[in-house]
């Protein structure tokens, strides 16, 4: 889900536009992790899958009107995903059972990104958006729990950041405001 509002004008004979957004994904984004408590070892790698289960972002954009159809913009802001809990799994054994967990955890940092926006001829405000985005959420340092609660005394330094194809289809309300 996303907001927001655009600016255009001309500048320099070409169309720019200028604009702030935000928006709200619900997401289900899974992967893989290894993890390493700190002075554990090599024995002591584990495994998780790990899963991102929200996610927002806010923002600014720039773009320039290519064609009379076709925006091509820049994007960057602040933005915050949650992570749900990582049940680890023995790397060696491959134990489920492991009975260690690492908490859900928040990462805030922020995004750069570039895209397009194509506007459909055949109904006015329907609009399709391709953005890429890198989002870079910083380094946090998270405690280990055994099943029970009580803490492992490892912990692990983690730096995340995550890459993203965000394709999307948009009714722009205003379309036909000068």
């Amino acid at each position: 889900m996303q907001g927001g509002c655009d600016y255009q004008f001309p500048l320099f004979g070409q169309t720019v536009v200028i604009g702030a957004f935000a928006d709200y994904d619900w997401s289900n984004i899974k992967g893989d992790a290894v993890v390493s408590p700190e002075g554990a070892g090599t024995f002591g790698d584990a495994r998780a899958f790990e899963k991102q289960s929200s996610a927002w972002a806010a923002g600014g954009r720039i773009g320039w009107v290519a064609l009379p159809q076709l925006l091509v913009f820049a994007s960057a802001g602040g933005t915050q995903a949650h992570f749900d809990q990582l049940n680890l799994i023995a790397g060696l054994t491959g134990a489920s059972n492991f009975g260690i967990f690492i908490p859900a955890h928040t990462y805030s940092g922020y995004f750069i990104g570039t895209g397009y926006e194509y506007a459909f001829a055949f109904l006015p405000g329907l609009f399709w958006k391709t953005e890429y985005r890198w989002s870079n959420f910083g380094s946090d340092r998270l405690p280990d729990f055994f099943s029970s609660g009580v803490p492992t005394g490892f912990t692990h330094s983690y730096h995340v950041q995550e890459q993203a194809v965000l394709s999307s289809l948009i009714w722009r309300f205003n379309w036909g405001c000068h």
